[in-house]
């Protein structure tokens, strides 16, 4: 298959193909991995790349670069395919069967849709997993020292810092509402504790124990 994979974070994904946009365009097909869609899907539309499909494969970690590698990379995991108006519906299919052949499922969404829900399933746990180990470290507390569930938890503050400011800042208006309803939380979770309130706080661990029965 003749295809161009840009393996960059969004805003370098946006700046390879203005650069790039003549010789892309004679792929069959072109596609980025980044982690935000609506910026590189208007980007290539704006540029006329018909072939372009931005995808975005959940098989990251805290890790990154080559050492980060594995084989199964992709095998089960859900793999969004975000095309444009204008997007040649052979590519589309190409694409499809690109990331079937790696082991992935491919799922087409709409760039806008795709970052609207990542900002609710992807980057909150980034967040939080972020502002979770300095706030452990200005109590004195090293990773070291934490339990398999603390170390759950703090796993993504590991996160390649660069990649992640880019990424927010990309979806900085989606990802405000997620981060106003965890402050929120940790608001109410904080009086319910100075003030005593244990049906309060039984209440909380429980609407969280549901949430976490749930399938689907």
């Amino acid at each position: 298959m003749d295809a161009a994979v840009l393996a960059v974070p969004a805003r370098a994904a946006s700046e390879l193909l203005g650069r790039e946009a003549a010789r892309l365009s004679r792929r069959a097909l072109v596609m980025d991995v980044a982690s935000t869609k609506r910026a590189v899907v208007e980007t290539a539309a704006r540029l006329g790349i018909e072939r372009f499909v931005g995808a975005h494969p959940l098989a990251g970690s805290e890790r990154a670069g080559w050492a980060a590698s594995r084989l199964g990379l992709f095998a089960g995991v859900p793999v969004y395919l975000c095309a444009q108006g204008a997007t040649d519906p052979a590519a589309l299919s190409a694409a499809e069967a690109f990331w079937r052949a790696l082991g992935g499922r491919p799922e087409r969404i709409d760039a806008t849709e795709h970052d609207g829900r990542l900002a609710w399933t992807s980057h909150p746990p980034q967040l939080t997993s972020t502002v979770l180990g300095p706030a452990l470290a200005a109590g004195g507390t090293t990773r070291s020292q934490l339990g398999r569930g603390g170390r759950d938890v703090a796993r993504l503050a590991g996160s390649d810092p660069e990649l992640w400011t880019g990424i927010v800042m990309d979806n900085k208006a989606l990802l405000a509402p997620a981060v106003g309803a965890l402050e929120n939380a940790l608001h109410a979770m904080r009086t319910a504790l100075e003030g005593g309130d244990r049906a309060a706080l039984a209440a909380a661990f429980e609407g969280a124990a549901r949430w976490a029965a749930v399938e689907g």
